[in-house]
């Protein structure tokens, strides 16, 4: 499996562990639930184990318990959309994700200002922040 689509459905259960182990998987979307499907404890562990992943889009969840730091072992990600989560910060982790052609983090009530370490990622062309409370100039590192 290349690529799984699980969005905008009203899914009920668990996200197995079991997807993890989808090696071969490339683009995974799990936006959008409004079922009784839980991604509202944290973003599943097992990511990490997705080396091939590129674009993952886990937008309009209500994450409770934020983004993991694991998220940042995706090293060959190139497309993150984290829009919707209602999450309060912009992790320094991300920033890990130097392989990233496009973060969108609008919509999520970020304050503060924009962290000047996302300038490592250096092939960063779309930074999406549009709908959140940030303050101050963007960092000269970004433009």
């Amino acid at each position: 499996m290349v690529r799984l689509q699980l969005s905008g459905k009203r899914l009920a259960g668990t996200i197995p562990a079991e997807l993890g182990k989808q090696t071969e998987l490339k683009i995974l979307e799990l936006n959008n639930f409004s079922g009784d499907i839980p991604l509202t404890d944290a973003v599943p562990p097992w990511l990490d184990d997705l080396w091939l992943l590129g674009d993952l889009d886990l937008s309009s969840n209500v994450l409770t318990g934020g983004i993991p730091v694991e998220l940042s072992d995706c090293s060959g990600l190139l497309k993150l959309s984290i829009s919707g989560f209602g999450i309060r910060s912009i992790l320094p982790e991300i920033a890990k994700l130097a392989s990233l052609n496009i973060l969108n983090l609008q919509k999520n009530g970020f304050t503060g200002v924009i962290p000047s370490e996302l300038q490592r990622c250096n092939r960063l062309y779309e930074l999406r922040l549009l709908e959140n409370s940030l303050e101050g100039p963007i960092p000269p590192e970004l433009g």
